[in-house]
């Protein structure tokens, strides 16, 4: 039983690629692609309390333009 406000991501996703990595690139790349990720997905939760699939590219446009700006 699934929440209505809440939508499947897999069927927004045009496409998933999958990489094998090493220790290495989990320790150093990884660790940050985790953290903006859940980042993300606070700041759905937080600010949003529904988010239509409709407007989805649109929220993470917003997410992604705060997060590179956040140093100017």
């Amino acid at each position: 039983m699934g929440l209505k406000s809440l939508i499947k991501i897999i069927f927004c996703v045009e496409a998933h690629i999958v990489e094998k990595s090493t220790k290495q690139t989990t320790i150093i790349i990884l660790k940050w692609v985790h953290i903006a990720i859940s980042n993300t997905k606070r700041n759905f939760l937080g600010v949003y309390h529904k988010i239509n699939g409709e407007y989805l590219q649109k929220y993470l446009d917003e997410f992604v333009y705060k997060l590179n700006k956040r140093y100017f």
